[in-house]
């Protein structure tokens, strides 16, 4: 749901295409094609989000909730770095936090 809600709200032309697509699509092969650009999109967009916060999870204004809830929908089975900006407090506290509150959300999503 968060990955399709993200995936159709504000949609540049590409997204648009590839839904449009999607759904002309005749073959799985097609479809599964199809899947995997709008997969690379979704993460495209997640992570200018993201670079917005400058600061690591839980330190800021980005909605990392809903980011590890389109993860999950997609079925991301992959790492997930933070990439710091702005070191404020000390890295260790950015680093220590972030790991803390991103293991709670994906704990409250099981």
């Amino acid at each position: 749901q968060a990955a399709t809600e993200l995936l159709l709200a504000d949609q540049p032309r590409t997204e648009q295409a590839i839904i449009t697509m999607y759904a002309a699509a005749q073959t799985h092969e097609q479809r599964h094609r199809l899947m995997t650009v709008a997969r690379h999109q979704l993460l495209r967009r997640l992570r200018q989000q993201v670079f917005a916060n400058k600061r690591g999870p839980g330190f800021g204004e980005t909605d990392f909730v809903s980011v590890m809830e389109a993860l999950q929908e997609i079925d991301y089975q992959r790492y997930v770095s933070v990439e710091v900006f702005d070191f404020a407090p000390d890295p260790r506290t950015i680093a220590a936090g972030s790991l803390h509150y991103l293991r709670g959300i994906v704990d409250g999503l099981r």
